[in-house]
């Protein structure tokens, strides 16, 4: 019977598909985050389990979930790429796009030409952007802002957006689809066109566009599901204007408006329904407005909650070194007994520092100062940014400690899958894997966290964590050049002691800081950025004014980049800086509240 009704309807699909003058994606016709997997497929592949479980091979035919489209059959392009002849750049790169991905995965060329050109009989035209040859309700100027169309209509393909990268979207979209459900094999490459009637849709939807009297400027994909809308000339009415508008239009307050790090230049707020995350964020020095939307289940810190207050043990920081010049690791024990670690230092596995064992210290230094080793919690793990001696640590863990009965991982926090921030970074592919070896720690549990500007999480009764910078603050007015600049800036407060972290975080970044936070960036410890090459400004340390120094490499580097023009305000007189911690190849174990010499350090163990 389920098999009658799913041909049933996958025919009803087929002809109001092939009927169709038009249909348009939008926004309320699939919010969801993913392509559609039609129920034929999971039919397959149930299946095809069942046939290896009886060792036998099955006879039931297997369902075209609707037509594959083709673009090359028998080696030879049966698809036309066709852009505007007075093209935008971005729709150019778009056919461009389109076009090398045929020729890669085949190594077939297809046409590409302008619309006042002739394509050749017989072909299915790709139309790209805003053609001569696009229907009038596909035009980006008919679609509601933030959407895009992808349909087979016509005998033709038509790839649009509503601007520039709704049309990236798209292409991307469409590419999605051909590696997922398509047929891609030598001299052949098809889509199936169902993948283009559930095209994946951004969870937008009108009101989210529109911020009070702000001027609404771009909207970025982050990744992940992720979109940011980027608003100037943005005022606190506005913002709350935009606040009552969401709670109006069927969304629910997580967190209610609220001052960041109690500054009135900065304002966040959290609405979420039962699919759907929207994080809020205004920095009136200079007008701008953030605005994430994103699937709820892709945010962990949507479902967070401190359940673990009981008092167990003396709160503890951690400072570990790696040894090396670069590489970086902090371990906080809070007074429930839980643990937080950031960063973490290189990947054991590594054929150039696999020998410093950076995740091996850390497994040993939970055991030794853990209240119960046979049951360790580690209640966060923070990357601040994608490259090696600061995500190693926490790949080599998923790969190889993720089953390990002792500890467990709850949360792990980070910011790295912005597509284009990744490319205009240009960060390795080994870099730029680590966030997936992240979520292996999924399986076990494990939430991640979507780190955004102005988030808070508490820890047992007196400890808490502040999102206080995330790249994002910067894009929409800067072009990231340097997976430095992707760095997570936090400040925990423990014990009534502040510490402000931050990665590799550089100038530009930092400077975004100094305008939204002054002198509120006031605190206890503070991390020097990028190991205290660069990133540091001394308008940013006098801001921060700290009592110690946390400076994650050795000595060696030590001696030469304290003398930095960037770094002088640390040794001048103005500075109230009472000890510089190296980190060394050493572990600073410091009891909180810290006064000053209450705390030991041990050399680690030589590593072979």
């Amino acid at each position: 019977m389920e098999k009658l009704f799913l041909r049933m309807l996958l025919l009803l699909l087929a002809v109001l598909l092939c009927t169709s003058t038009f249909v348009a994606c939008n926004s309320s016709s699939n919010p969801q985050n993913e392509i559609t997997v039609t129920d034929s497929e999971t039919d397959e592949e149930s299946t095809s389990e069942e046939s290896s479980t009886n060792g036998e091979e099955s006879t039931t035919e297997a369902e075209d979930p609707v037509n594959l489209i083709p673009l090359v059959a028998g080696k030879v392009a049966v698809v036309s790429i066709i852009y505007p002849s007075s093209y935008a750049d971005y729709e150019y790169q778009a056919a461009q796009k389109l076009y090398n991905f045929i020729l890669d995965n085949t190594g077939v060329r297809p046409q590409m030409m302008r619309d006042t050109e002739t394509p050749a009989a017989d072909v299915i035209e790709i139309l790209v952007g805003n053609t001569n040859r696009t229907h009038e309700v596909f035009q980006s100027r008919s679609l509601d802002v933030g959407t895009y169309v992808l349909q087979y209509t016509g005998g033709s393909i038509v790839v649009n957006g509503s601007f520039d990268d709704a049309l990236g979207y798209a292409v991307n979209a469409f590419l999605t689809g051909i590696q997922e459900y398509g047929m891609k094999e030598e001299g052949v490459l098809s889509v199936p066109d169902l993948v283009m009637q559930f095209a994946y849709m951004a969870p937008l939807s009108a009101n989210h566009f529109s911020f009070g009297n702000a001027s609404f400027q771009s909207l970025t994909n982050c990744g992940e599901g992720c979109y940011m809308l980027y608003f100037d000339r943005a005022s606190v009415s506005d913002f709350s204007a935009f606040y009552g508008a969401l709670l109006q239009n069927g969304m629910e307050k997580h967190e209610e408006p609220r001052m960041m790090m109690g500054s009135e230049n900065n304002y966040y707020a959290s609405c979420t329904n039962e699919t759907t995350a929207v994080t809020m964020i205004l920095s009136t020095h200079n007008g701008q407005a953030r605005v994430f939307v994103e699937p709820k289940d892709n945010n962990g810190y949507f479902a967070y909650v401190n359940d673990n207050k009981a008092k167990v043990c003396e709160p503890l920081f951690m400072q570990i070194g790696t040894g090396v010049d670069s590489g970086m690791c902090y371990i906080f024990r809070f007074d429930n007994g839980d643990f937080f670690i950031v960063d973490g230092g290189f990947d054991d596995s590594s054929s150039d520092y696999g020998h410093l064992k950076s995740c091996q210290r850390i497994v040993d230094t939970l055991t030794k100062y853990a209240p119960n080793p046979n049951d360790i919690r580690v209640v966060g793990w923070l990357s601040t940014h994608p490259h090696i001696d600061h995500m190693g640590a926490l790949r080599y863990f998923a790969n190889n400690y993720r089953d390990y009965p002792n500890i467990t991982v709850e949360n792990v926090m980070y910011n790295h899958y912005s597509p284009g921030v990744l490319e205009e970074a240009e960060l390795s592919s080994v870099e730029s894997k680590y966030e997936e070896s992240a979520k292996k720690l999924l399986k076990n549990g494990a939430t991640i966290h979507r780190s955004h500007t102005g988030q808070v999480m508490e820890f047992g009764e007196n400890a808490k964590l502040e999102i206080i910078y995330t790249h994002e603050m910067r894009m929409a007015a800067q072009t990231l050049t340097s997976g430095n600049g992707m760095s997570i800036v936090m400040r925990f407060t423990v014990e009534g002691q502040t510490f402000l972290i931050t990665g590799d975080t550089t100038t530009k970044s930092n400077r975004v800081m100094e305008a939204m936070y002054g002198s509120l960036l006031k605190s206890d410890f503070y991390q020097t950025p990028h190991h205290g090459y660069g990133g540091n400004t001394n308008t940013l340390a006098g801001l921060v004014d700290p009592t110690w120094l946390l400076w994650p490499c050795n000595d060696t580097r030590y001696a030469i980049v304290k003398d930095f023009d960037h770094n002088a305000f640390f040794f001048g007189s103005s500075s109230h800086v009472q000890a510089a911690f190296i980190a060394n190849n050493q572990t600073f174990v410091f009891q909180l509240p810290f006064h000053g010499t209450n705390y030991t350090v041990t050399q680690n163990a030589s590593a072979s």
